[in-house]
């Protein structure tokens, strides 16, 4: 609402790569707006995304994938 500031908690994870897990932030986040969730939900889609990112070694370049992302969400909600 441009009033109100939000914390959003991250998941608990252990990072074993911290290359990248940026770039699927704003990745992940860019695209839960354009898929028509609010700012609140894109935030929590894109920690989980980021979160999945940095549980893999430098030498895994596997990208989490959208049943990655929601299979956590919907197993670890932290909200």
């Amino acid at each position: 609402d441009g009033k109100t500031l939000t914390e959003v908690p991250v998941f608990p994870t252990q990072a074993i790569n911290t290359l990248g897990p940026g770039d699927i932030w704003h990745g992940a986040f860019t695209l839960a707006l354009m898929q028509g969730n609010s700012e609140l939900d894109a935030v929590r889609w894109a920690n989980a995304a980021a979160s999945l990112k940095v549980g893999h070694r430098v030498e895994d370049e596997t990208l989490p994938t959208a049943k990655d992302i929601s299979m956590l969400l919907e197993c670890c909600d932290i909200a």
